[in-house]
This record gives structure tokens, sequence and C-alpha cells, in this order.
């Protein structure tokens, strides 16, 4: 057998401006995905974890800690080795939610970064080494970035641009919450997160067709603007409760 992959990546050209991922069968029929990198392509399990593995005999080696979390009589700790191995799995998943975000696989993605978020609020309930939990939360921005992209992406796809909006507020009020809890306001608004979303969100309300709700949009669009994080957060439940049916209007 010719373990050469030469001829695939020549047949697939790596973008350094994009993800270049997409969909596969295997020689089993299964389908998977396939994301083109640099140095050669990386080829991912649809469900389970990214690689195929069962560490310890478990989905995912968050499970197995969790389980030894739970069994145990006294405080439940991780080692730096522990912390490397779920460093790993962190890794695969986050290639397999940046694949998924790329080919619209939208549920893919919220499954994806909520294990990510869990692994993170794991380790850093089991770990008292500050330095070595840091290594994973500095990252919950970008992962909730990542899921607000994926609710709203997925609205937006049905045209519903109001839920969109919604999931894009809800998704920088978490991330302006992580910067509050790290005494760091700056990020608030200077953080590579908050900009993408805004301008997501900026994108949304231009999209919305005009409604009764249009003064409501562009007032939430300045409070964003303006940085106005309290009245944004109650602009934004305005907003989702006027799209929300009333009691009064049964739904068929």
């Amino acid at each position: 057998m010719n373990k050469d992959i030469s001829e695939l990546i020549k047949d697939w050209e790596y973008d350094p401006a994009t993800v270049n991922a997409r969909h596969i069968l295997g020689a089993d029929g299964t389908r998977r995905i396939q994301l083109r990198l640099d140095l050669g392509i990386l080829q991912l399990e649809m469900t389970g974890r990214p690689d195929g593995t069962r560490p310890r005999g478990y989905d995912t080696l968050l499970d197995y800690f969790k389980m030894g979390a739970g069994t145990s009589k006294g405080r439940f700790k991780l080692n730096a080795d522990d912390c490397s191995e779920l460093q790993q799995e962190a890794t695969q998943f986050y290639y397999r939610y940046i694949s998924s975000l790329s080919l619209k696989d939208y549920d893919a993605v919220v499954r994806d970064t909520q294990h990510n978020l869990e692994l993170f609020e794991f380790v850093e309930a089991h770990t008292e080494d500050a330095e070595m939990s840091w290594e994973f939360t500095q990252y919950k921005p970008y992962l909730l970035m990542m899921q607000t992209r994926a609710f709203a992406e997925s609205a937006s796809a049905r045209k519903d641009f109001e839920e969109a909006s919604c999931a894009v507020m809800r998704g920088l009020e978490e991330i302006w919450t992580f910067w509050d809890e790290q005494a760091e306001p700056a990020f608030k608004t200077d953080s590579y997160e908050v900009e993408v979303l805004t301008k997501l969100l900026e994108t949304y309300i231009s999209e919305t067709p005009l409604s009764e709700v249009d003064e409501l949009r562009e007032k939430l669009h300045y409070a964003v603007k303006s940085e106005n994080y309290e009245r944004a957060a109650k602009l934004r439940d305005e907003l989702q409760a006027m799209s929300e049916p009333s009691a009064e209007q049964p739904v068929v």
C-alpha cells in the first residue's frame, strides 16, 4: 500500500484565509469530516471523540474524569498530565467545531463548543493551579463567540433575523460578564470576539424586514455601539418578548 498522501494534498489546495473543511464517505461507508491544514489533512469522526477512540472505555476523556470526580471520597484533583490530556481532547473538539461551522452544521457546533465549555469548567473546579486553569479559561470568550455564531446563523438561515439578533446579544452579554469576572473591562470592547459579534449584530439588524420593532432594533444597535451594556440587555429582552407569541394568540 502506498502511504504517500502527496496526491491527495495536491488535489485539495490549502487556503489560509478560510477554514478548508469537507464531508467525505470513508471506506466503510461512514460519513466523516476532513480538514485541510497547511501541512496535511485531518480526518475527524462526526460524533464522539473526533479521533474515534474511547479513552479508558468512555465516550470522552471528560466523561472519564467526571466519573472519577463523582466517585472520589475526597477532593478530586487533576494533575499536570491530566490537564495535558484534556487539553489535547479540547483541541480535537476545536478542530471539529470550526469545521462544522464552515460546513453549516450548526447543531454540531453547539454540541462541541458545549463539550469544551464544560471541560474548561471542570478543569477550573478541579485544579488548584491558577496558571494551569487559565490555559483553558482564556479561550472561553472564543468558545462563546463560536457557539453564539452557530445559534445566530442557524436562525438567520431560517430568515429569523430577530432571533439571530437576540442570540448575538445573549452571547455578547456572556462575554461581557466573563471579562467583568476577570476584572478586565477593557476587553468588553477591545477584543476579537466582541468585534465579530458586534458586526454580526449589525448585519442582522440591517437585514431584518421593516416592522413595528424597527425602532427597538435601532435603539439596540446604538446601545451596543455606545457600549451601554445595561441598556442593550434591557432592549434585547424587550425585543425578544415582542417576537414571542402572546398567551392570547395560540400557536398552531
